[in-house]
């Protein structure tokens, strides 16, 4: 999971984004093994050390880096099962509350979701995702052609975006 800023108790607000939905106590449930990638300068950084605390309160089984550039601005999510990604989102949203809250104001970010098709559960999740969705203008779905895209499948151009991002010069967080 990658953010430039990660909502967590930032300045005086009181938003948790490790708490919205359950994200913790989920993680921590199912045995998530999640490392978290920031970007962060001085003023963000300890909203982000906020976020690897309530995490690790959780229990949640943590590898939390920082760079240190500020021109990276990834905002990527990648899910992995036997270490082989199955489902992304690459997108503009950082972790935050207009992001992740089902409130108002929401913010109005592009965001691109790859998954395996060959993955059943992935693919009843997303559907079930999909059928919740009340507004048909939200979202725009289309067809990933293997062929048009250098012959990578999802699963490889989420593999290689992964390597990019942790193979950038980082520094383990402390919290």
């Amino acid at each position: 999971m990658c953010s430039g800023f990660f909502q967590e108790l930032f300045k005086k607000h009181p938003y948790r984004a490790s708490m919205e939905g359950n994200l913790a106590k989920n993680l921590a449930s199912k045995r998530v093994a999640l490392t978290t990638v920031g970007i962060h300068n001085n003023t963000w950084m300890p909203a982000y050390r906020n976020f690897a605390k309530n995490l690790k309160r959780h229990r949640v089984s943590l590898n939390a880096i920082y760079v240190n550039q500020l021109r990276w601005h990834a905002k990527v999510f990648i899910l992995s099962t036997a270490k082989q990604p199955v489902f992304g989102i690459i997108g503009s949203s950082n972790i935050t509350r207009r992001a992740f809250s089902v409130g108002t104001p929401f913010n109005r970010e592009a965001d691109v979701v790859l998954w395996d098709d060959g993955n059943s559960r992935i693919c009843r999740a997303v559907a079930g995702v999909l059928d919740e969705i009340q507004d048909p203008h939200q979202v725009v779905r289309a067809h990933y052609p293997t062929e048009l895209n250098q012959g990578l499948s999802e699963a490889d151009r989420l593999r290689d975006l992964e390597r990019e991002i942790l193979s950038t010069p980082h520094k383990p967080l402390s919290y």
